[in-house]
């Protein structure tokens, strides 16, 4: 029996020219996927240590910002705590004023607690030194507002041993003014004046 003319072979899709060219197609495509893979890793493991760094160094700056405000919140809370006198304080000034016992008129603004309640403190430890405090009163004031402490008088040896008792006891007068005698003769008491405690001071805003 004679064979049909289309059982000479069977056709295949794609060709093999073909074929072999999709293969090297895809096989440098499978290979650029490799490598854009492991540029993509090393990239995102980089990046990633990167931005971890940048976290770290805003950590770091969040957290001394705290410290700094911290500290500055510290500062304030003393400045603006009532003025006091520490047991070891008063022992320098008492051992220093004992040398010239004295007279001592002593007055604060009328009005300032905070000066009232320093005021006696600092009288507590004048008497205990062995001085006479022969005059303790407010004091009203006008103009111009005057802080920390001030020493007067006629005597000039007790105004200086006054004031250096206070310094002695870290209290050093802002003000020493030394006068001449009443015009009888007779002498004016060496008076001390606790003015307002000094403002504080806020880093970063102007006054």
């Amino acid at each position: 029996m004679a064979e049909s003319g289309n059982q000479g072979g069977i056709g295949m899709w794609p060709s093999e020219a073909t074929a072999s060219r999709l293969y090297d197609i895809a096989n440098i495509a499978l290979i650029a996927a490799l490598v854009i893979g492991v540029i993509a890793t090393a990239l995102v493991v980089w990046m990633g240590n990167v931005k971890e760094g940048y976290l770290k160094l805003d950590l770091a700056r969040v957290n001394n910002e705290a410290a700094q405000a911290k500290l500055e919140q510290e500062r304030l809370k003393t400045q603006l705590a009532w003025r006091d006198i520490t047991p070891q304080q008063a022992k320098l000034i008492s051992d220093s004023l004992r040398k010239t016992p004295m007279e001592i008129t002593i007055a604060w603004i009328s009005g300032d607690a905070e000066g009232s309640e320093f005021s006696r403190r600092l009288a507590q430890v004048i008497l205990g030194a062995g001085s006479r405090v022969t005059a303790f009163a407010p004091f009203g004031i006008f103009g111009k507002e005057p802080h920390g402490l001030s020493i007067s008088g006629s005597e000039r040896e007790e105004v200086e041993a006054l004031a250096r008792a206070l310094e002695a006891g870290g209290l050093k007068p802002s003000d020493i003014q030394i006068s001449d005698r009443k015009p009888d003769g007779t002498k004016y008491f060496t008076h001390l004046f606790i003015g307002y405690r000094e403002a504080p001071v806020i880093i970063g805003v102007q006054q």
